[in-house]
């Protein structure tokens, strides 16, 4: 299975019971009576159906007095009526002549229970003790140092890596534990940008919690389905990680791995969202392609020269991150002291064999740099141009559209074989069988899509209405 054994962070969605006090509704019935009931279910139909994130003071006063009855905390049934599944149930309470039957009691019991498990603030609550997880220098000068370090030393060494963007290189399992670092992340519980679903994001949820429900609910219907072997049970939870991006074969995460002496670290170069819900929802591993060295008695030799080589800001940075993933022994601490030691007695030579290639790599460097500067500032603008549109509707369908071209550009071809170039009107992509489609035009990084999105997005916004 691959969920870790110990359950730690396991969401409310992939739980099977709830903290919270659940009455049924038929011991509660006789209290609250039938048209209080239906009271109290008018008005969660009618949150339902405006999809807002703010109720009026009757309306959250009425939650409240339903809560209490019910046995739940008014931010768990909040998050209990913000759900879809839920509305239909309630509309039936509000018919003219309904009476409250027993499986009608049953039925809304259980999908209150279901759906009451985890709402935003707990999702938002467990995903900042993931600041907590080991993550690999949050500034990003110190991680330039500790990549700069390994270019040189990999370069001298003539250590060959696997291309993790090529067709050729196969996807392979990760374990989620051993990924420090993403672009763009300021550590594991941060999230650069809201939900891609409008009523998600209306939550205060953010795309990480996104990926998330989709993963602990759709993981959830499977365990509940009667009859079906355990095989069956792991196949499809397999597929429905591979929708949500996790384990995808079409659109796999990307990874740059450093061989350690006590094993690898990954640094993830696509996906970043994507390692964070796997990480929040307790997953073991990801599946992705992964850029490491063909040689890996050469990479632990490069290991400890591109230590001695970083400003020490960045050696120990590397030094504490990689120990909190291996926890050393002091034999090993011992060890880890006396081979860096003997990498610092080539310093000299590293630094003749750098300084021949210094001025090649200062003009290539000024040069990424200056691209660096240039697409942060556009992206800067084009964000500071979406944050205050109020016509968010026409802005979000050119958005949608842009990262669909984006995607016919640089998703991998074999993407296509299963889904037609198009998307429906919430914006996923449409699946060539029919099926249900889980894959946004919007919803993974491809080479920083996200940014290049908005920036075409607010281009062609500005064109088609240049008065706003």
């Amino acid at each position: 299975m691959p969920f870790r054994e110990t359950g730690e962070r396991l969401p409310g969605a992939l739980e099977q019971s709830s903290t919270e006090k659940s009455p049924d509704l038929a011991e509660i019935s006789g209290e609250m009576g039938l048209e209080e009931v239906r009271g109290y279910a008018k008005t969660a139909t009618a949150y339902v159906e405006h999809q807002t994130a703010s109720l009026g003071e009757e309306a959250k006063d009425r939650i409240g007095v339903a809560a209490e009855k019910l046995g739940f905390s008014p931010g768990a049934l909040e998050a209990a009526l913000a759900e879809s599944s839920v509305a239909d149930e309630l509309a039936a309470l509000t018919k003219e002549g309904s009476d409250l039957t027993d499986g009608m009691r049953a039925e809304i019991t259980e999908v209150l229970r279901d759906e009451a498990e985890r709402t935003s603030a707990d999702w938002l609550k467990e995903q900042k003790k993931l600041k907590e997880e080991p993550y690999l220098a949050p500034d990003r000068k110190t991680f330039s140092d500790i990549q700069g370090a390994f270019f040189e030393i990999e370069r001298q060494n003539h250590l060959d890596r696997v291309d993790e963007r090529s067709s050729d290189t196969p996807v392979r399992s990760i374990d989620t534990r051993l990924i420090v670092r993403a672009p763009s992340l300021k550590d594991w519980s941060d999230s650069y940008h809201t939900a891609h679903d409008e009523f998600t994001s209306a939550r205060g949820e953010n795309a990480v919690i996104e990926i998330c429900r989709k993963i602990s609910s759709t993981v959830k219907s499977i365990g509940a389905e009667s009859g079906i072997s355990t095989d069956e049970q792991l196949l499809k939870t397999d597929r429905a990680l591979e929708e949500a991006g996790i384990y995808s074969e079409a659109f796999p995460i990307r990874l740059k791995g450093y061989e350690g002496p006590r094993g690898p670290i990954y640094v993830a170069e696509d996906g970043s969202h994507r390692v964070a819900a796997a990480k929040l929802t307790g997953l073991d591993h990801v599946r992705g392609k992964v850029g490491d060295a063909k040689d890996k008695e050469k990479a632990r030799k490069v290991w400890y020269e591109s230590l001695a080589l970083m400003p020490i800001t960045a050696r120990e940075e590397l030094r504490a991150t990689y120990d909190q993933v291996y926890p050393p022994t002091p034999e090993e601490k011992q060890a880890d002291e006396e081979a860096l030691e003997e990498a610092e007695t080539y310093l000299s030579e590293i630094y003749a064999e750098r300084n021949l290639n210094r001025d090649a790599m200062q003009t290539r460097a000024q040069a990424e740099s200056e691209r660096f500067r240039e697409a942060e500032r556009r992206f800067s603008d084009a964000q500071a141009f979406a944050d205050q549109l109020t016509d968010t509707k026409r802005f979000n369908r050119l958005k949608k559209e842009a990262g669909l071209a984006y995607l016919k550009d640089h998703a991998p071809a074999d993407l296509w074989d299963e889904y037609e170039q198009r998307i429906d009107d919430d914006g996923y992509l449409v699946r060539k069988d029919g099926g249900e489609s889980y894959i946004t035009s919007t919803g993974y990084d491809v080479g920083d899509s996200y940014r290049q999105i908005i920036i075409s997005a607010v281009e062609k916004y500005r064109q088609e209405f240049p008065e706003s």
